[in-house]
């Protein structure tokens, strides 16, 4: 289930709901509770964030990695050089990631990455 999430947000809602709904189950299962259990309530007992939010979460790390690393860098240089195409359906992890960071107000001054 973590494997790919950043690039799991763009995809259809269906597959989302698909990924979801094993997340459920499993949840479901590990808490030994019914299927009219709430799911929120299963996933604060387990202490499992809900899938939306871990895609969220793997969004802005691989954003924040890669903007964080040398100005030579591939990925940074296309972070840096991004723009938005306005396609009307499908959107890109960069656009997911503006808009969370637009939501969630990062900041935008950071360090580089020092690699040991």
């Amino acid at each position: 289930m973590e494997y790919n999430l950043a690039l799991q947000s763009i995809s259809s809602k269906t597959s989302k709901d698909l990924s979801d709904r094993v997340q459920i189950q499993a949840v479901l299962f590990i808490s030994g509770g019914m299927r009219s259990t709430p799911t929120a309530a299963c996933e604060i007992h387990t202490n499992i964030k809900p899938l939306g939010l871990r895609r969220d979460a793997a969004v802005m790390n691989v954003v924040e990695r890669y903007t964080g690393s040398d100005k030579s860098h591939p990925n940074r240089q296309l972070i840096d050089t991004w723009k938005p195409t306005g396609r009307l359906k499908q959107k890109s992890v960069m656009d997911i990631a503006t808009y969370l960071q637009e939501k969630l107000y990062l900041p935008n001054n950071r360090e580089n990455l020092q690699h040991f």
